[in-house]
């Protein structure tokens, strides 16, 4: 059992507390804890998942923990160790005591806590104030009850509670402490982990942000200053990620809304970054992780963007994100797995009347960058994949074949008339060749008795089995949000970088009602260059499930 880490180090003390009422988290927090808030917001995660149980060990000298005592220590000379303590506090839904640890079930876990006390000495330039205080130095909770919540790719941990080892699927929460780190270190560590597989130390946050700062000529300041968007790129892709990067500060921001790059990482099951700064100078910046959505079914947005505020679209055509209500997020401040509203947030407006222009007077804080992750073998982001796959589309609408079955005919025209009125809803997902043959072999019609020929998604699996794609879902507003059901995709290669013109370089096939088309070639017609393609007539001939959505995965 290894002792690097203070979720799996050995524990010298174990005390089993059941939280059964009149049993108060708060006083818990407030007796041993120091009253900090995100230890409350964590508590009451638990008591809406029913914990009965809270286990409360002593650590001694976890790896990780002695290792950020000896750099707060190079940084704070006045600094002792001695004066750090630090417990791990781990969560049932059952009624358990030392004697039950070995027969209760691993579903039982809810997750853990470690908390940290520091006394901290006034240092000069680091931490002029010096202080003493709890902080939450790492959580994992499971993810929330709500069946509306998406949080995909979250990593799994492992916790030790009295010898026995537990698991517990989520994205990684932790509290800064403003001496080795920071909000962009923690936001890092929780993004980082994705791509690394394992837990991200803070020691090599600063090595990698020490070595860019060499390599641009800047001077070393204390971690707990912080880090600015281009270190936050570099280390996350150090770690193994490729990132892409809404601008929203200066003169000429971005013309795509932030929560594109947000929406268009956590989607396909991967981290994104939120940059914003809190409105004056002496405030500072603050940075959150984000990795999931929530989504409403019920949401006005989609037609009231047609019908009253067409300027407020971005393309020809509905994105998926508009049925997302709130982005899941940690904020270190405040605690884990918060839901922010996703207009909650603005971007910076700019007084176009001044010159140069300035910041809009009426807003107070706005997202300054937006940081989307992708792994580092895809080369075209989410945003230029639904770009590019609306006019995929409709190249290979004007080229049907002319020979089709009633009920095709029905839903191609439907699907052409959404189009141009400007409703068709695409959905982004980045899925490995392999995924995709999986998905073509689970979906069925509405009549569930139509399905693809087996030789099709084995054909396509034995092909392209790790090759990367965008998959653009193309669907209608209410199939999409009351069935989760498409109507057709298209499948763009993600691992070639999106040309200027229009190529078909990254087309790999389409799939609508009744067909599948597959790219012939290119050929110039009056100076413009047209695809021609080859279409295999296939069974499935109105709208399926939604990747992810397959009713006979539910089933099984």
């Amino acid at each position: 059992m290894s002792d690097d880490h203070a979720r799996t180090a050995r524990a010298s003390h174990a005390e089993y507390i059941h939280n059964d009422r009149p049993f108060s988290n708060f006083d818990l927090v407030e007796d041993r804890f120091g009253g900090i808030q995100p230890l409350r917001r964590i508590l009451s995660q638990v008591r809406i998942h029913m914990a009965r149980t809270t286990v409360v060990e002593t650590l001694d000298d976890p790896a990780d923990l002695v290792e950020e005592n000896e750099d707060i220590k190079s940084l704070c000379p006045g600094y002792s160790a001695d004066q750090s303590r630090a417990f791990r506090l781990s969560f049932f839904e059952s009624h358990i005591g030392a004697s039950d640890l070995a027969s209760v079930s691993g579903e039982a876990f809810l997750g853990y806590a470690i908390v940290k006390y520091d006394r901290i000495p006034p240092t000069p330039d680091v931490y002029p104030d010096g202080d003493e205080s709890w902080r939450v130095y790492e959580s994992v909770i499971r993810t929330s009850r709500h069946d509306n919540n998406f949080v995909r790719g979250a990593p799994s941990w492992e916790c030790n509670v009295g010898g026995r080892i537990f698991k517990v699927t989520g994205y990684i929460y932790a509290q800064q402490n403003a001496i080795t780190n920071s909000c962009a270190h923690v936001a890092l560590r929780t993004a980082a982990t994705r791509f690394l597989g394992s837990d991200l130390s803070y020691r090599q946050i600063n090595r990698w942000v020490a070595d860019f700062r060499i390599a641009r000529g800047d001077s070393q300041t204390p971690p707990g200053k912080g880090l600015d968007s281009q270190e936050i790129c570099h280390v996350l892709e150090r770690a193994g990620a490729r990132t892409f990067v809404g601008n929203y500060c200066g003169s000429n921001p971005v013309p795509v809304p932030y929560q594109s790059y947000l929406y268009g990482a956590v989607e396909s099951g991967y981290p994104a970054i939120l940059f914003f700064d809190l409105g004056t100078s002496s405030a500072g910046a603050h940075t959150v992780p984000v990795f999931g959505h929530t989504f409403n079914e019920d949401t006005w947005v989609p037609d009231a963007n047609v019908m009253y505020f067409p300027l407020r679209k971005i393309t020809r055509a509905v994105s998926s994100g508009t049925w997302v209500s709130m982005f899941i997020a940690h904020d270190d401040n405040a605690g884990s797995n918060y839901c922010i509203p996703q207009h909650y947030l603005e971007s910076h407006r700019l007084c176009c009347v001044a010159e140069p222009p300035v910041s809009c007077k009426q807003q107070a804080g706005g997202v300054a960058y937006a940081i989307g992750t992708l792994p580092g073998d895809v080369l075209v982001n989410p945003i230029e994949a639904e770009a590019i796959g609306s006019d995929y589309i409709l190249a290979v609408l004007r080229h049907l074949p002319k020979d089709r079955r009633r009920n095709q005919k029905r839903w191609l025209k439907r699907l052409d008339d959404f189009n141009k009125n400007e409703l068709l809803v695409l959905r982004t997902i980045l899925v490995r060749g392999g995924d995709y043959a999986a998905h073509l072999g689970l979906i069925r019609g509405w009549d569930r008795n139509k399905k693809l020929p087996g030789w099709l998604p084995s054909t396509i699996k034995d092909t392209v089995q790790d090759d990367v794609f965008w998959m653009v879902e193309l669907s209608v507003p209410e199939l999409f949000s009351a069935n989760r059901r498409k109507v057709g995709e298209v499948l763009i290669r993600a691992g070639k970088a999106a040309g200027v013109g229009r190529d078909f370089a990254n087309f790999f096939c389409t799939r609508v009602p009744g067909y599948f088309a597959f790219l012939r070639e290119v050929v110039t017609v009056g100076g413009k260059r047209e695809p021609k393609f080859f279409f295999v007539p296939v069974p499935l001939d109105d709208h399926v499930e939604l990747l992810g959505c397959e009713e006979s995965r539910a089933k099984s």
